[in-house]
């Protein structure tokens, strides 16, 4: 069976979320909870243009939880801290006791995986993440750590 997605001949509509992703949706799939439709029903041409010409792609605050759970899952990391600034990142990477990481490896697949190359990656330990009281890292103080390295 052939990917849905694919099909030149087919009538997509275009859908959007609260966060204002877009993404293209066959007409014959019900429309998924918390997603609006936007345009359509038209071709699929048509409507990858239509996204083409009003999204400008994920947003790095969108992506945060994907950049984090990429890392995990593709390095020997205890903890890693993504911090979205505008129209960059940076990335704060609490290594492994057994294992290091190669920053340049890293970049390249971040940069690969989600074609936004991170402006910064820094390497320590977990006690250096700055946390709240409740334990969570503290984004601002990140942003300064950043800002000063």
């Amino acid at each position: 069976m052939s990917n849905p997605f694919d099909d030149d001949e087919g009538q997509f509509l275009v859908l959007t979320n609260p966060r204002g992703d877009h993404c293209l949706w066959p007409t014959f799939a019900p429309v998924p909870p918390g997603w609006t439709q936007v345009t359509g029903p038209d071709s699929r041409p048509v409507c990858l243009e239509y996204i083409e010409a009003n999204w400008a792609g994920p947003t790095l605050g969108a992506i945060k939880g994907d950049v984090v759970e990429y890392i995990r899952s593709s390095w020997p990391v205890e903890d890693v801290v993504m911090v979205p600034d505008r129209d960059h990142y940076s990335v704060f990477v609490a290594q492994s006791r057994t294992a290091a990481v190669d920053v340049q490896e890293l970049t390249n697949g971040l940069t690969g995986a989600f074609g936004v190359p991170p402006r910064a990656v820094s390497l320590g330990h977990r006690r250096d993440i700055p946390r709240t009281t409740s334990g969570k890292p503290q984004r601002h103080a990140m942003r300064l750590h950043f800002a000063n390295a």
